[in-house]
């Protein structure tokens, strides 16, 4: 059916209804009707309250729209509280949107608006908020915000959550908030928490147990050490003050891990050792061996190989652990702990390899 007469059609069939005294059913009718500028014309010859119902049981799904229409749609469905049908209609071509549009649309959804609506997927979202970030609108801390709500569905995305990781690793506050929705209190009781704080501490344990980073980390690979410095002296703080030091130290540990050599290869930075060799810091390194052993993740080997990496990476914390051990010597015994947890993870493998050898 040709696009005119398919107007005349509905024009005819709205006609009858009205002269039938029908006018409750205009809004259903119209919803059977194609998505269109067309269809929204014949809404603005009925009251407010059928063109309302109108806009909270229409189905847009995919449609191609001008902008102007677009945003018309967007506009309608957002009065109507339903974010996520309206993100239907921006998802595939989020470039040519009004970036507080977007926005908009987002925190919405993020705030639990239309919960029957389909979810966005990652990959769309993503796309929304490279978006957001291309326009310059919008602060860092707010794309960093909007990241934490849909961590789960953009952490292995393209678009991931380099917004969010790099706010954790300049504001001290954001960072402990994180931890104080995953870690009670040690020395009093926590607070009773509601169902949404629960969904937002499973987040906040999946950022802080998921991400790495070195706050003062420059392009090159080089670290700033006043800034790095601050940022640890800042969470430490805010960590105390909060009955949490022991859970984020060992947290800050775990992310300072995943640290780089120094252009020389020396492991830990000279920058980080420092900060690791205080004798206020044991937990600190308690972090950062866990994190080391977690940071190597899954192994595989032939059936008889035996220990053979772990020996290899027992002769490499040796050598680490030398390199230290005049300048920072509890550094050199945290290195050389690792060492022989290697080793005697290599004797084992040897043990293994032998059983298996002999049919066992």
């Amino acid at each position: 059916m040709s696009d005119e007469r398919r107007t005349s059609t509905i024009d005819l069939a709205i006609t009858r209804l009205r002269n039938q005294g029908l006018l409750s059913v205009i809004p259903e009718f119209l919803v059977c009707a194609p998505f269109a500028p067309d269809t929204w014309k014949q809404l603005e010859s009925i009251d407010s309250a059928l063109r309302d119902s109108y806009w909270a049981n229409i189905d847009p799904g995919f449609c191609r729209l001008e902008p102007e229409d677009t945003n018309t749609a967007v506009d309608m469905l957002m009065k109507q509280g339903r974010a996520r049908s309206a993100f239907q209609l921006v998802m595939y071509d989020p470039n040519h949107v009004d970036p507080m549009v977007l926005k908009g649309l987002l925190d919405a959804i993020r705030s639990g608006q239309e919960p029957d609506g389909k979810f966005p997927e990652g990959w769309h979202i993503g796309k929304a908020l490279q978006a957001i970030e291309s326009s310059g609108q919008i602060p860092q801390q707010d794309l960093a915000m909007l990241e934490f709500a849909f961590f789960r569905a953009l952490e292995h995305t393209e678009h991931g959550t380099k917004n969010l990781y790099a706010e954790l690793l300049t504001n001290a506050n954001l960072f402990l908030e994180c931890i104080c929705l995953v870690y009670k209190p040690r020395n009093s009781e926590s607070e009773s928490i509601t169902d949404s704080l629960k969904a937002a501490a499973e987040v906040a344990w999946h950022v802080l147990h998921s991400g790495r980073g070195i706050a003062g980390a420059k392009p090159d690979g080089s670290i700033d050490g006043a800034e790095l410095r601050r940022w640890v002296a800042e969470v430490r703080n805010l960590a105390a003050a909060n009955d949490r030091a022991a859970v984020t130290d060992i947290t800050i540990g775990n992310w300072l891990s995943r640290c780089q050599p120094d252009s020389d290869g020396t492991w830990p930075p000279l920058v980080i050792a420092e900060i690791l060799d205080d004798d206020q810091h044991e937990d600190i390194r308690r972090g950062f061996s866990t994190g080391v052993f977690n940071t190597r993740g899954v192994t595989s080997r032939t059936m008889e190989e035996g220990g053979s990496q772990e020996r290899a990476l027992a002769t490499l914390f040796k050598d680490r652990a030398a390199a230290h051990a005049h300048r920072f010597p509890r550094v050199a015994v945290m290195l050389s702990s690792i060492a022989k947890s290697y080793e005697y993870d290599a004797r084992r493998e040897d043990d293994e390899a032998e059983l298996r050898s002999e049919g066992l």
